[in-house]
């Protein structure tokens, strides 16, 4: 025995979907748009690959676009960015292959991450088939999470009693002071 711990790995990996909005349109006073935050999409891919999880994106139209601000030197880390310009990159690869959540099973995934930016207020309240996603992962008890504004869609989602997916749960999010801080309160 040479002294160390040998871990037996699953014979199947597990999954994870990071679902973004595909809202990228006009937002901020000045022109620009909004959309997916980029530092949130690159930390959980991160995490969520280091840890062992086959990694997939998805929005409801299979489209998405980062929020202008959120890929700036102002709002993200220099390895962050090289990420992104990188073409090889493993996160650049898998978000070019971003797939139509109606296309996908939820029986495939062991966890479903849903990613903030404030595109999310454009489209999540009327998302069905994230909403239908969702529902179907809380059924089966997977883990299901939430990013900063992407909570949104949990307070759009019933369960088969008719409550919120996030009712009777301590949830946290963006708050009103994250809002003036970036300056959007009166957008």
């Amino acid at each position: 025995m040479n002294g160390t711990v040998e871990q037996e790995m699953p014979s199947q990996s597990r999954k994870a979907l990071i679902l973004v909005t595909s809202y990228n349109g006009p937002f901020y006073d000045d022109g620009d748009n909004t959309g997916v935050y980029y530092p949130e999409v690159y930390g959980l891919f991160r995490v969520l690959q280091s840890n062992g999880f086959d990694v997939e994106f998805a929005s409801d139209t299979g489209e998405y676009g980062f929020d202008c601000k959120s890929v700036q030197e102002s709002s993200t880390t220099r390895e962050a960015l090289n990420v992104l310009d990188d073409p090889k990159s493993t996160l650049v690869a898998k978000l070019k292959t971003i797939s139509r959540l109606s296309r996908l099973d939820p029986d495939d995934y062991d966890a479903i991450i849903v990613s903030g930016g404030y595109g999310c207020y454009f489209n999540y309240s009327h998302c069905k088939d994230g909403q239908e996603f969702m529902r179907a992962m809380f059924r089966k008890n997977k883990v299901i999470a939430t990013v900063a504004e992407g909570v949104l869609l949990l307070t759009y989602t019933t369960r088969d009693d008719g409550h919120t997916l996030c009712w009777n749960r301590r949830i946290t999010s963006c708050t009103w002071r994250d809002s003036i801080q970036n300056g959007v309160q009166d957008i």
